[in-house]
């Protein structure tokens, strides 16, 4: 078994687990998967199918790319401008972190196409900053 065989720990699954106070049987229980799954997880050994990942990280309270940056990259954009920079198969797979600096992040105004907006206030919990900014907020 080589070195590019050898599994790597997770030590950021690990650090976001241990931030929670969640144990790995904890994790497995809230997400309805075996501890050992979380266990191989932790060690490296297998990686999280896409909807266990999705749990796992609304549980951990962060990203996918944050526990499995191979599995879930961070598109950064080749230039500045109107390029698409991610692209979802479906709005469950949209982080919630996503939303959150999208809406925060808004200047102006925010424009919302009803039919696909609204689950968005559904999802997204009290926000810190009141909408709209107050003045001068983005100066």
């Amino acid at each position: 078994m080589g070195n590019e065989d050898t599994p790597k720990p997770n030590r950021q699954l690990r650090a976001h687990m241990e931030r929670k106070g969640v144990s790995a049987q904890d994790l497995a229980d809230l997400i309805a998967v075996d501890a050992k799954t979380v266990e191989r997880w932790l060690s490296g050994e297998t990686a999280p199918y896409p909807h266990n990942a999705r749990r796992a990280v609304d549980v951990l309270e962060c990203d996918p790319a944050d526990l499995w940056p191979d599995l879930f990259p961070i598109m950064t954009p080749p230039s500045a401008g109107t390029v698409a920079v991610s692209v979802y198969s479906s709005r469950a797979d949209v982080p919630i972190s996503v939303w959150r600096q999208l809406f925060e992040g808004a200047v102006e105004h925010i424009d919302i196409l009803v039919y696909g907006g609204t689950f968005l206030f559904d999802g997204l919990p009290d926000s810190p900053r009141s909408w709209p900014p107050p003045p001068n907020a983005a100066s």
